[in-house]
Formats: structure tokens, sequence, C-alpha cells
């Protein structure tokens, strides 16, 4: 058990290496190559046994989870996380405050911006639940439709650009502005 640990460990540790070459290198479009990982992951995880040890059936997880941390965190001067939720709660809970206390419209904008981060995280968790619950092992790819929408918001010429105005793109939500 300890073993499985270590690899989980390497791979996480390995998506972020991987993620900082290809920057570095300029190789790929790298919101494009995050999106293709995931994908390829999420078929992984729905043709694992079902009988394959659960700590074994999350290890792809490591490294998806790494490679969208290491490229989706954050936009403009905002950094939220895309793995997990405890700053961005801290970050819309002292935004919250702030701005009561003091009416700053760029604290108001930060309240927004992660609101809508913490919505739409949860909204990708119910789903998440929902589709586990229903769907086991082929529940990973529950999330395909949603990565390929977002594989379309990242070319230059998407279909949406012309009807929708996005002011913030983050975490494959959108923060919209009229």
């Amino acid at each position: 058990e300890f073993s499985i640990r270590l690899f989980g460990l390497i791979l996480y540790c390995s998506g972020i290496l991987i993620c900082t070459f290809l920057l570095n290198q300029k190789l790929f479009h790298m919101q494009r190559y995050v999106i293709l990982v995931n994908m390829l992951g999420a078929i992984l995880l729905s043709i694992l046994p079902k009988e394959i040890d659960p700590l074994i059936g999350i290890l792809p997880v490591f490294f998806m989870t790494s490679t969208q941390w290491s490229i989706f965190h954050g936009t403009e001067n905002y950094n939220c996380s895309t793995i997990f939720s405890t700053n961005n709660l801290r970050q819309f809970v002292s935004s919250l405050g702030d701005y009561l206390i003091n009416k700053k419209d760029d604290q108001k904008d930060k309240m927004l911006f992660y609101a809508l981060t913490l919505f739409w995280f949860y909204f990708g968790a119910v789903i998440s639940f929902v589709s586990c619950n229903k769907l086991k092992v082929h529940a990973s790819l529950v999330c395909i439709p949603f990565m390929l929408f977002a594989w379309i918001l990242t070319l230059e010429n998407n279909p949406f650009k012309g009807l929708i105005k996005i002011r913030k793109y983050i975490n494959g939500g959108l923060l919209w502005k009229e």
C-alpha cells in the first residue's frame, strides 16, 4: 500500500513536471493538452476492471488533477483551484466580508468570481455524485461532453464567440457578462 501511494505521488509530480516542460517549450496549446489528458483519463477510468483495488483505480486521477491544476490555476489576478475548493471558499468569504465593510467594486468582482467558481465546482461534484451512483465505473465518461465544450471554447473561431461575451474563463466554468 505504501508503494501504491508513493507511485501516486510520482504520477502527480510527473504531471506537474510535464506541464512545466511543455509550457517552457511552447509546443502545445496547454489548455487543449490538459483537456485531452483528462478525456483520455476519463476513458481509462471507465475501462478499468471493477474488481481493481480502489487505490490503484484512482491512480490516473493523480496525473489528471496535477495537469489540470498546473494549467487551470486562475485567471487575471485571481488564483483558484480546479481540484479542491477550500481556498476558493476562503477567498469568497473574505472578499464578501471586505465588500460588505468597504463597498469596493474590486471586492465585489472578486466575490462574484469566487462565488461562481464555487458554484461550478459544486455543480461538477453533484454531477459526479449522481453519475457514480447511477453509472458506477462508467461515470467518468459523463465529463467528456463538458470537456468537449471547454475544448471548443479554446478555439480561436469557436461558435460561441459571437453569441456571448466571456468576461472570465476558469475551471471550465464561465462568468458571464451581458
